[in-house]
């Protein structure tokens, strides 16, 4: 009988509609897999103290219950590794928590280093404010560097100090780059954006002046911070703003100075790709020949002339990208004026850094003044020559001109961003 009325009781009460329980309605929410109404009474949790919530084994996640004597009382959740508070995002022993984190602060600042993350900050007691996750090791850097303004145990007030003070460094930095101001090294160490060159800060900033358009108004992100280091981080923003590779076409590496040879790169005739002539051990063929039949020889001509018999001018094209460019995707082969407006940047030790690769003859291919005369590559045309940038040590000072040479002599390139 007692069974029956229970059956009765919960038939009454419940209402099981297609996976779905209502508890004090007959209708509960289509979204909701239980649905418990009332209007005079609530929803009660089981209550459990620290001890008897630490003693559950293999707690489920999602788990919930009331924590009767936790630093701050309140509703609790495992989250598949702890138990966090849903108010206030603590744990079970907050305060014990807020006191470790306290000292390992002041232990940290009188080591000069710091290891302390946001969410660690987030555990202090009374709640800190404006703790940014981004800035995590702006905090650390801070407190690593200012032993004198933490007493060991650290105190709240002074770790709330500390997280204003570098919040306020950080966001006057992104304020500075938003509105197209030089920037310092230290300026930049700041931010946590990740991707930095040290040794790329004038690229930084020339970069900043000329792209304002990549930044934020009034506030740059550290996003888009991190997005121009790794742009510039085998490119080169110049003087003038135009962005270069950092290396010769087909250089393993940045230059270290003018005769760099691991930095000279392939030496290209005018017009052609990366076929396998730039090479400086490539073979020679006597031409000139026809467009598609030069394969990847290095191809003469006795006269001085075109390496091929039909000369093509829309090969590379000017400010075009041309057919048969051999850049990366995203850059090409620059025009005289291009690279003449770099003097500058050229003759600047710390920006584009040419090299003194020498060059090839149109005539035998031989490999002449290397490590003594740089030439570089336009896309410009000069009646049936090519128009070359020739760079060239002149005691201390490297000098630079321009010159046109044969379309089959064998240069550098340094490519261009389109």
């Amino acid at each position: 009988m007692k069974k029956l009325v229970l059956s009765f009781a919960l038939i009454t009460i419940s209402c099981i509609t297609f996976a779905q329980v209502g508890i004090g309605t007959s209708t509960p929410e289509s979204s909701a897999a239980l649905e418990l109404k009332s209007t005079t009474k609530g929803f009660l949790l089981p209550r459990l103290s620290i001890s008897e919530i630490q003693a559950i084994e293999e707690p489920a996640e999602g788990l919930l219950m009331y924590c009767t004597d936790c630093d701050i009382k309140g509703i609790f959740v495992f989250n598949g590794l702890r138990y966090i508070g849903l108010i206030n995002g603590k744990g079970l022993s907050a305060a014990i928590d807020s006191a470790t984190f306290l000292a390992q602060i002041g232990t940290e600042a009188d080591n000069n280093t710091s290891a302390i993350t946001t969410a660690q900050l987030n555990a202090i007691l009374p709640v800190l404010t404006g703790i940014t996750n981004a800035n995590e090791s702006s905090y650390r850097s801070y407190i690593g560097n200012n032993a004198e303004l933490f007493a060991s145990p650290a105190t709240p007030t002074e770790v709330q100090a500390a997280i204003n003070t570098v919040n306020n460094i950080v966001n006057a930095v992104l304020e500075k780059i938003a509105t197209q101001q030089t920037v310092t090294l230290q300026d930049l160490q700041w931010l946590s954006s990740s991707g930095r060159t040290d040794t790329k800060l004038e690229s930084y900033n020339n970069y900043i002046e000329h792209y304002s358009s990549a930044f934020t108004d009034v506030r740059a992100t550290l996003a888009e911070v991190t997005a121009m280091y790794t742009l510039l981080a085998t490119n080169v923003a110049s003087f003038t703003g135009k962005i270069w590779m950092d290396r010769n076409l087909g250089a393993a590496n940045v230059a270290t100075s003018t005769i760099d040879v691991t930095a000279y790169g392939g030496l290209y005739q005018w017009g052609r790709t990366t076929d396998g002539h730039q090479v400086k051990a490539s073979k020679t063929f006597a031409g000139p020949v026809e467009s598609g039949t030069e394969g990847a020889d290095f191809i003469t001509n006795a006269d001085g002339g075109d390496w091929l018999s039909t000369p093509d001018d829309s090969r590379w094209t000017g400010e075009t990208k041309g057919a048969q460019d051999p850049c990366p995707s995203g850059f090409r082969v620059p025009t005289i004026t291009e690279l003449n407006n770099e003097e500058t940047s050229i003759t600047h030790k710390s920006m584009l850094l040419l090299t003194r690769a020498g060059g090839r003859t149109s005539r035998d291919g031989e490999l002449r003044v290397e490590n003594t005369v740089g030439f570089y590559w336009s896309s410009s045309i000069s009646s049936s020559k090519a128009q070359v940038l020739e760079i060239r040590q002149v005691r201390r000072d490297l000098r630079i001109q321009l010159v046109t040479r044969s379309r089959a002599d064998g240069y550098a390139i340094r490519c261009i961003k389109e």
